[in-house]
């Protein structure tokens, strides 16, 4: 993937002014001011919902985590097989899979809100549950961003009518029993398993993508 040349950077400054620094902030070009800019476009994590043609990126993302954050990820120490057969049988006209992603738009955190209906009565929808599951890598840890993605889709999870977020996790996996009871799940231990369980309330649709989530469409 070619990385951002200096030019589109300049454009996309120009653009939307709103990103960068204000012109009267920015220092003279003898201080760097490019470089300045350019760190603030590294900066940016974009977060997108991603579709079946990005199943390489996320095979890419999970076949890179190592043993201890496959053991956390899926309750055991994933092969790349089993990996593999994981993201071929994500099936997205059900499930809903966001990522965020560097400046070279490459996902460093990827999140699977797995749809489970649950028995109704014929037209209603408040029995339906969802299951969410995240992955981070180990370099963009520390910045919130498991949390960032929880919040994204229990947004979506409510827009699309489910009523309960369920996560499965290892007792041992405290980052992410930390975000659910955050977000006031209640967290059942059985033995070396937890289970958590969110009551969402229902809202309107989710909010409309950003400019820049059209950059990883055209990445991707």
């Amino acid at each position: 993937m070619p990385v951002l040349s200096t030019s589109f950077l300049q454009e996309l400054a120009a653009r939307h002014p709103e990103v960068a620094h204000p012109v009267d902030a920015l220092p003279p070009p003898r201080d760097g001011w490019l470089a300045a800019l350019w760190r603030r476009i590294a900066a940016w994590m974009p977060l997108y919902q991603l579709g079946p043609r990005h199943r390489p990126l996320i095979a890419a993302h999970l076949l890179a985590l190592p043993a201890r954050d496959r053991y956390l990820r899926f309750g055991h120490a994933a092969s790349d097989t089993e990996i593999l057969a994981y993201v071929d049988h994500l099936d997205f006209r059900r499930d809903l899979v966001f990522g965020v992603f560097n400046w070279r738009l490459r996902p460093v955190a990827i999140a699977h809100l797995a749809l489970l209906p649950q028995p109704t009565a014929a037209g209603q929808h408040a029995g339906l549950m969802a299951e969410f599951g995240v992955s981070v890598e180990a370099r963009a840890r520390g910045r919130g961003l498991g949390a960032l993605l929880f919040t994204h889709a229990a947004r979506h999870a409510r827009a699309l009518g489910v009523q309960t977020l369920f996560i499965h996790a290892l007792s041992e996996n405290v980052p992410m029993l930390r975000i659910a009871r955050r977000a006031g799940a209640r967290v059942e231990r059985h033995g070396s398993e937890s289970e958590a369980y969110l009551r969402l309330p229902l809202v309107g649709p989710p909010p409309a993508p950003r400019w820049y989530e059209r950059l990883v469409a055209l990445a991707g």
